[in-house]
């Protein structure tokens, strides 16, 4: 860790072929790390480095392809930056019985607008009634309970769809859960993302449940170019049980480019939960 007066510079070398490369120096020593890369960054030692998670739970897969969304089905990305409405199934969320309300009261939106800058607003809820967002979002990476009554969760099943609109679901948290269980992400602007492990699971009321996963990106990893469709990443098919593994080399996203988990059951009443981790750098 440095000090708020440390300078941090960078020594630029040159290889044979007179290609630039760089050693990061603090006050004028290199910076190295004496434990694992990922522990430097969840301590915050490293300016610029932020750990990074997504989970996804899709509680209801049959013979057929959906995403890893708690809301189920197949996640559409917004076409264009949009308005949306929040609201919950339950009058107990929100404003209206407060303080004597135990749902949840104000929920936190992440996202990007139309340039993939990151935006956020905390909206305070009215039950039923649907409260229009202040920011146009062209895509939702998070959305969570900032603040809940007595019962810390919320009440009711709290969605988020275009203002006025669809009742597509952008955003859905879970009555009973505090956050968007949805394995769905687009790396902002100035961003680069790397993920460093997955984590998927199957299972259900009766056993000799047997689902694919696949990890999809925006983005050719051969020709360094961001795409208009998916590109497969990473495959697992298991029965019944979890699977979770560390990835040699980090999947490296930039940014603007679109992540998501695909599942497909091969056989009816699935329960399925994924986790994706890494870091988000500055460019």
């Amino acid at each position: 860790m440095t000090s708020n007066n440390s300078i941090e510079r960078t020594i630029k070398f040159a290889d044979e072929n007179n290609v630039a490369y760089g050693i990061k120096q603090v006050d004028g020593k290199p910076r190295v790390s004496s434990m694992e890369y990922l522990y430097d960054i969840a301590e915050g030692n490293i300016a610029g480095h932020i750990p990074w998670s997504k989970i996804g739970y899709n509680g209801d897969v049959d013979a057929s392809t959906e995403d890893m969304i708690a809301q189920g089905g197949t996640y559409t990305f917004p076409e264009a930056a949009i308005k949306m409405d929040i609201v919950s199934s339950d009058d107990v969320d929100g404003k209206t019985l407060a303080p004597a309300s135990t749902g949840a009261r104000t929920v936190i939106i992440y996202g990007l607008s139309t340039d993939f800058s990151e935006i956020s607003e905390t909206i305070t809820l009215d039950g039923t009634t649907p409260v229009e967002t202040t920011n146009s979002y062209y895509r939702i990476n998070n959305m969570r309970v900032a603040t809940a009554g007595t019962g810390g969760k919320a009440a009711g099943n709290i969605t988020l769809s275009e203002a006025n609109g669809t009742t597509y679901k952008y955003g859905y948290i879970v009555l009973g859960q505090t956050r968007m269980r949805q394995c769905v992400w687009t790396v902002p602007k100035d961003k680069t993302l790397y993920v460093t492990s997955i984590s998927f699971a199957v299972g259900g009321a009766t056993k000799e449940k047997v689902a694919v996963f696949t990890t999809l990106a925006k983005y050719d990893n051969k020709a360094y170019a961001v795409l208009d469709f998916f590109m497969a990443y990473n495959e697992v098919v298991i029965e019944d049980e979890a699977y979770t593994r560390q990835l040699e080399v980090p999947t490296k996203l930039g940014s603007g480019v679109d992540l998501k988990v695909q599942v497909r059951g091969l056989v009816a009443d699935c329960v399925c939960t994924c986790s994706l981790r890494g870091w988000v750098e500055d460019n």
